[in-house]
């Protein structure tokens, strides 16, 4: 891999003496590399009195880009930077990191993944220059390369001129003349600002602006047998982006038949309240991942899950920040009432009777040590009848708690044919029990499926199949306000093959934005996504109740994407928009050669239109080698991905467009 740091000059120094080692002490031309060695050459005219007398005399100031060069270096500490590296001398792929950590006063410490040994420090100076300071030893016992010297200066010009170092090295840990004694050599480096470039990003559509400078290396080898100087001269080009810093670096090519000897681009950026892109975290070697994770509950400073035998509480991002016994025992789920959040524990009363405790949770996710409310949402079924479980349901913003489930009611004496019903009840937090709301099954020979519930404030949308005497299904959708009012029933027949079994059959949405989608039949023949948006009583907006056109209802963004069993999973709908997650296989990235797995993560845009007229894609990343646990967890700015990272949860955070 090509070496790698923040401002460039220290790792492509490293390069230089590296790549003037490796070839035999051979000297390079300006790309460097092998080949004869070259005569020194004579400072060019204009240069100035320096050491070395190697730095090239600057060219004209042109224009200001920007006043403060700090606008282009941002410093937090604990930010994180993730890079793409490519090799293509070697055709080969890796993944950089650099994390940035606060030390004394005003400095912060940069180190990166493929070479921690050499940190940078920087720091913003008074007069708004973005200075380094590092020191770099080409091998051992060499002299040491001292850097300390402005990266960006304000205000940030076109054609200005920063020498980064410029000194005599009594031992280059380099040996030309094979006497066997370490050589001496001179350094210079310096940087030139050439201006703004549109530059492409993986996983960007969109040109991204950003500041282009170019740095130039040059090493002059003095053997201490005597005879010529032997020159190697190494250039590079980074390029920076307000608000997200170092953005692309790329090694100038030594071969005519490629632009660059390697290149890396930003994946993603986490600077604490602001990012970009994607970043995953390090996998938690203590938290092994399990095959799903059921809804996470988000609060105000921790995100709360289940966990065998407790609960989880992690940090925004991901991070465990405490795994907690719990005294209820197993929690079957978590959810929001009425500003309450809470954790639900089925106890089994006797062999026939369930009762659920309600566990009140403080704002970092702790439990109450007793349970504030108890409901049976099955305590009011009367003789003769069964009942097939109970689902609950819950809005954030509303005030019940809803319970429903499927209820057969038998004849007295067998004398006639079972009624099934689908039993709503509501229920508030002091333990309010509403009356039953029943909703009769039209087709009562074959009986009904149960799929999909969504809380809102305002009320409850169910949807169920029902199956006719020649085993044809239809889909049933319903609203149920928060008076217990039933709403009008639309009925989608399935002659056109478009809707697909029960199981994947999935209500989304917020209080504002409620959406049925399901997999199917699409206008092309294949399995594809589909989707249409609903009013808050459940009746289909902008397409016609039959849905009898499959290209009305199609979600291409989704196309090939979705898998059936798990489309509750895969999305979040919120006011900001749509964040879905799902498995693909194929080519992560344009320039690869081999198709892998991967977790497709989109940010969508619903628009105004319904079906899908205007969903559009606002972002995609590709993330190879892992798989998604749960639902995607929206907050304002970024979205958490808890994902399978091999055999151990890996949370990724995935930074909003």
């Amino acid at each position: 891999m090509g070496s790698f740091t923040r401002n460039g000059a220290v790792g492509l120094l490293g390069c230089v003496a590296l790549s003037f080692f490796m070839a035999g002490c051979g000297g390079g031309g300006s790309g460097g590399g092998s080949g004869a060695p070259a005569p020194a050459p004579a400072p060019t005219p204009g240069g100035g009195t320096t050491t070395t007398g190697l730095v090239v005399a600057p060219g004209p100031l042109g224009e200001v880009l920007y006043s403060q060069a700090k606008s282009l270096r941002p410093l937090r500490d604990g930010s994180v930077w993730v890079y793409r590296d490519q090799d293509y001398t070697t055709g080969s792929t890796s993944e950089l990191r650099t994390t940035q950590a606060a030390r004394t006063g005003d400095v912060f410490r940069e180190t990166d993944s493929d070479d921690p040994s050499n940190p940078v420090d920087v720091r913003i100076a008074a007069n708004g220059d973005v200075m380094f300071t590092a020191s770099l030893a080409i091998a051992p016992g060499a002299t040491p390369i001292s850097f300390d010297a402005a990266e960006l200066r304000s205000p940030v010009r076109v054609g200005d001129q920063l020498v980064l170092v410029d000194q005599r090295l009594a031992k280059s840990g380099v040996d030309v003349d094979k006497d066997g004694k370490d050589d001496a050599a001179d350094v210079a480096a310096w940087r030139t600002v050439v201006g703004n470039e549109a530059i492409t990003l993986p996983n960007r559509a969109d040109p991204l602006t950003a500041l282009r400078v170019d740095t130039t290396a040059v090493f002059r080898f003095l053997p201490s047998a005597g005879g010529s100087a032997q020159t190697v001269t190494v250039r590079s080009s980074a390029w920076y982006a307000p608000g997200l810093g170092l953005v692309r670096q790329a090694n100038a090519s030594t071969s005519p038949q490629r632009a660059w000897d390697s290149e890396q681009t930003l994946l993603g950026y986490d600077g604490g309240d602001q990012g970009y892109g994607y970043v995953a975290a390090t996998t938690d070697a203590s938290w092994r991942a399990p095959s799903s994770i059921d809804h996470p509950l988000t609060l105000p400073s921790a995100v709360v899950m289940v966990d065998p035998g407790g609960l989880r509480l992690l940090d925004l991002k991901g991070k465990t920040k405490a795994v907690l016994a719990f005294a209820g025992g197993g929690v079957q789920a978590l959810g929001q009432t009425a500003g309450t959040a809470w954790a639900r524990v089925a106890r089994a009363v006797d062999s026939n009777t369930t009762r659920f405790d309600f566990y009140r949770l403080a704002a970092d996710g702790t439990p109450e040590p007793t349970p504030f409310v108890t409901l049976d949402p099955l305590d009011s079924a009367p003789a003769g009848t069964f009942n097939l479980g109970a689902n609950f349901a819950s809005a954030p913003g509303g005030d019940l708690i809803w319970t429903y489930s499927l209820r057969t009611t038998f004849a007295p004496g067998g004398s006639g044919a079972p009624l099934t019903e689908i039993i709503v009840r509501r229920h508030d937090l002091r333990g309010w029990v509403g009356a039953e709301v029943k909703i009769p099954i039209r087709e009562q020979l074959s009986g009904a499926t149960l799929n999909s519930a969504l809380a809102q404030p305002t009320g409850l949308l169910l949807t169920w199949t029902e199956y006719d005497t020649s085993a044809r299904q239809t889909q049933h959708l319903m609203n149920v306000s928060a008076a217990g009012v039933l709403g009008p029933r639309t009925v989608l027949p399935l002659a056109s093959g478009l809707l697909g079994p029960p199981p994947a059959w999935r209500l989304v949405g917020t209080g504002t934005d409620q959406w049925a989608l399901w997999w199917g039949t699409g206008s092309s023949g294949s399995a594809s996504a589909h989707g249409v948006r609903l009013d808050s009583a459940g009746a289909l907006q902008g397409t016609a109740a039959d849905l009898s056109s499959p290209s009305a209802a199609e979600l291409p963004p989704l196309a090939g994407l979705l898998s059936p069993l798990v489309v509750d999973q895969n999305l979040t709908v919120t006011s900001r928009g749509w964040m879905f997650a799902g498995r693909g296989n194929g080519l992560v990235y344009p320039q690869d050669t081999q198709q892998q797995l991967f977790l497709d993560v989109r940010q969508l845009d619903p628009g105004t239109g319904a079906p899908a007229s205007t969903l559009t894609t606002v972002a995609n990343y590709r993330i190879p080698g892992r798989y998604l646990l749960c639902t995607p967890i929206v907050f304002d700015r970024h979205t958490l991905l808890l994902t399978d990272g091999g055999g151990y949860v890996s949370p990724v955070v995935v930074w909003h467009r």
